[in-house]
């Protein structure tokens, strides 16, 4: 009975392998950069992180430097692949270690940014996809140089601290976007302005927390909450637009800001 059952696994498994998807997660190299299947079905790849990958003479993959454009599509295996992500880590900078990466160009075809994909790199500004609809947690973090990212209409979430760490100027959510995740907007000590779109119902814990810089917050017609130190040390706000919508402020959300508020 035993030998029947390892018998019938053996032949599913084998099936498995001939049935379309299987190769999902293979990792390749095409022209210079590492991508990873995610579907086979539906031809698409993402970009990752080079780490522990070689090259065909065996040799390890380089860091990304300099300037990046990452391609709308790739061949693997005699097909060709749709690039619709932006990997985990795939440009990610650790802390203390040599940030040589300096720009990077996005393909249209990108739906997704993902966790710490940029953290910790010295680009300036980036052109988020029009296609793209979501932005994970620490995708930005710690680039410093960042002071120029708009975000399209289109994605509906900003992960946990996307863009904590970063230089950036202004900020405007727009209507698309429905879920903001804790801190995402936290500790900017440059940033000036802020607009959030129609689509946000809860300001989440510490979305703009020690943003000293803040003088100026609009908040869409659809926010019922401001969750715990959302606006906590925001010294320089002078001007709060609130909505009529909204009916809670969780504990210590207002703490320490800004007097003369509107």
């Amino acid at each position: 009975m035993k030998k029947s059952l390892r018998v019938l696994m053996a032949a599913m498994l084998s099936v498995a392998g001939m049935l379309p998807g299987y190769a999902a997660g293979a990792k390749f190299l095409y022209d210079g950069m590492v991508f990873q299947v995610l579907d086979t079905d539906a031809k698409t790849v993402m970009t990752t992180f080079p780490l522990g990958v070689k090259d065909e003479d065996g040799n390890p993959v380089p860091k990304y430097t300099g300037e990046v454009t990452v391609p709308s599509a790739v061949d693997y295996e005699g097909e060709t692949y749709t690039v619709t992500s932006i990997g985990d880590f795939t440009f990610m900078v650790p802390s203390g270690a040599d940030a040589n990466l300096t720009a990077v160009n996005l393909p249209e075809t990108i739906e997704s940014i993902n966790a710490s994909a940029f953290a910790g790199s010295n680009i300036a500004s980036l052109t988020v996809p029009s296609g793209c609809k979501f932005i994970g947690n620490s995708a930005f973090s710690r680039c410093a140089n960042l002071t120029s990212l708009e975000i399209p209409e289109g994605v509906t979430t900003l992960g946990n601290e996307c863009f904590v760490g970063t230089s950036l100027e202004s900020i405007v959510v727009p209507n698309s976007v429905t879920l903001m995740g804790m801190a995402c907007m936290a500790s900017l000590p440059t940033l000036k302005s802020a607009v959030i779109g129609d689509g946000v119902k809860n300001i989440p814990a510490n979305c703009f927390s020690s943003c000293t810089g803040l003088a100026e917050l609009t908040l869409g017609n659809s926010v019922e909450q401001i969750n715990g130190l959302a606006l906590s040390g925001c010294s320089a706000l002078e001007a709060l637009h609130l909505p009529a919508s909204l009916h809670t402020f969780l504990d210590r959300a207002l703490i320490n800001m800004g007097s003369d508020l509107v």
